[in-house]
């Protein structure tokens, strides 16, 4: 078998790299020290399992009582495997076990977890001539034989899943065949209403749905669609639910004919919800947004960055703050940004937060906010052309000015693919997959941060206070790419995503 990391390192090259422009640096201190947020040794959660395709869509989820569960995909015997761990500290890890049956091979997992601590993942079975979907449900104390999802083989692509406050699950995935985004709910993760589509249109048939709750239990949905232009360019749809199994009417949020890419969605705890994207045929700035509050018509479109920025992130906080993220330039040499908004309508200025001669890898950066207004980004980069690369961090107190960037592995050959969850005390755990030698793992670390007085409704951009000047630094980002084995998934995937 091909060396892992030299494997990691030719799929980076091939995926198109930018080197870094200059960076401007502040001659006073930081907003914060950065000795006070530290990030422990990292720990392994798989010995043996060899994480083929990396991290999932969402490779890790965090119930009320902060119990965190990773998966992964290993190859067992031909077979893909979705492997799993959990943890209550992001420090000691169970030892890993297969969630999914020997026989099958599963693709494409997401998770979610509700407050009861049950975890359900769905996931495509490749098993046959075309995929079924299946899901399994930890119940605290072990995974749950497999069920069947949709009642018979079919072209499906693309999952998405979410719990809401009451544990219901709701489900979403691309229905090639049906031209359509069809929708499930399921109050165990073991019995699965007969899948409904939300939009039907055999003409433009959407695809690569996503899906976010509030805590009125408010779903909206995203997706990519034809634009039905000879072109045939994408664009974004939305649409929402307050009823199980009933959703609203379809809403086209781009603007027809400029290609729409790399979508994102995210809502905050009282309803706001805000999409991105990125317009790869339009004027002006690329990285497009719109939201909207409690499910009413969607705002007028926002513009952020430049003629040539992409990969747009999106994260919402306990105080209601948005955070966007995004690559600037072509080949990254405008950094990683990031902005701010209450609204959905106001953003604050860009702040560029990732280091000097840094360019990144096709992958979005990870956000999140704590009850107190700091803020951490995680994201991995490189810092040459030799397909070399790792992960940073940076923090902010105010999500304005942000801290020279640390790397919590070190210690690995290559590291990539991070994803983070937070807790209501503030605790960050981080999980990503690190390469030493031949040996590609799944590893962790948690993030200390020094303690605050958590104000009513949590921090924000305007209150904090912080001394505003503080080092500025950039990042590069290219093209997407998976991780050690995930090309080989997908080559597997039915359809170009295109806007994922």
């Amino acid at each position: 078998r091909r060396g892992v990391a030299a494997t990691i390192a030719a799929l980076a090259i091939c995926a198109g790299i930018g080197v870094d422009a200059g960076v401007g640096m502040s001659a006073s201190s930081p907003a914060h020290a950065l000795e006070d947020w530290t990030w422990s040794a990292p720990e392994t959660l798989s010995n043996s399992e060899f994480p083929w395709g990396g991290a999932p869509d969402v490779p890790l989820v965090i119930d009320s009582q902060a119990r965190m569960t990773a998966v992964w995909i290993s190859l067992v015997n031909d077979f893909y495997v979705l492997a799993s761990s959990s943890s209550l500290n992001g420090v000691d890890w169970t030892d890993p076990v297969r969630a999914t049956p020997a026989n099958k091979s599963a693709i494409g997992p997401v998770i979610a977890g509700d407050n009861s601590g049950r975890v359900t993942a769905l996931w495509l079975d490749q098993s046959g001539a075309n995929p079924v979907i299946r899901s399994n449900t930890f119940d605290g104390e072990s995974w749950l034989p497999a069920v069947q999802v949709t009642p018979n083989e079919g072209r499906y692509d693309k999952l998405a899943l979410v719990a809401d406050s009451t544990g219901l699950l709701t489900a979403v995935w691309e229905n090639q065949g049906g031209c359509s985004i069809d929708a499930s709910t399921s109050a165990d993760g073991q019995t699965w209403t007969p899948p409904m589509p939300i939009t039907t249109d055999s003409g433009r048939c959407p695809w690569a749905p996503q899906i976010v709750v509030d805590e009125s239990d408010r779903l909206t949905a995203i997706w990519n669609a034809d634009d039905g232009e000879v072109t045939e360019f994408i664009v974004v749809e939305a649409s929402t639910s307050t009823t199980s199994g009933s959703w609203g009417p379809v809403e086209v949020l781009s603007t027809v004919g400029e290609d729409a890419r790399q979508a994102t969605l995210v809502t905050t705890s009282d309803g706001l919800a805000v999409a991105a994207w990125t317009s790869e045929q339009g004027t002006g700035p690329r990285i497009k947004s719109r939201s909207s509050q409690s499910g009413a018509t969607w705002s007028p479109l926002e513009s952020h960055g430049g003629a040539s920025d992409s990969y747009p992130s999106i994260a919402a906080g306990p105080s209601g703050t948005v955070l966007l993220s995004w690559m600037a330039g072509d080949d990254g040499s405008g950094g990683l940004l990031v902005s701010s908004s209450h609204d959905g309508a106001s953003w604050t200025s860009p702040a560029r937060i990732s280091p000097e001669g840094d360019y990144a890898f096709g992958d979005r950066a990870r956000l999140s906010e704590d009850s107190c207004g700091q803020f951490i980004a995680l994201w991995w980069t490189g810092a040459d052309q030799t397909g070399s690369f790792f992960i940073q961090s940076s923090t902010s107190v105010n999500g304005v000015d942000w801290t020279s960037p640390v790397n919590p592995d070190s210690a690995a050959d290559l590291a990539a693919r991070p994803v983070l969850v937070e807790d209501a005390d503030g605790r960050v755990t981080a999980v990503w997959v690190a390469v030493y030698g031949q040996n590609a793992l799944m590893q962790s670390s948690t993030l200390t941060k020094p303690a605050c007085a958590a104000s009513p409704g949590g921090g924000s951009l305007a209150d904090t206070g912080a001394d505003d000047s503080v080092v500025g630094t950039s990042l590069a980002v290219s093209a997407g790419l998976l991780v050690a084995g995930g090309l080989a998934l997908a080559l597997m995937r039915r359809r170009n995503t295109g806007g994922q």
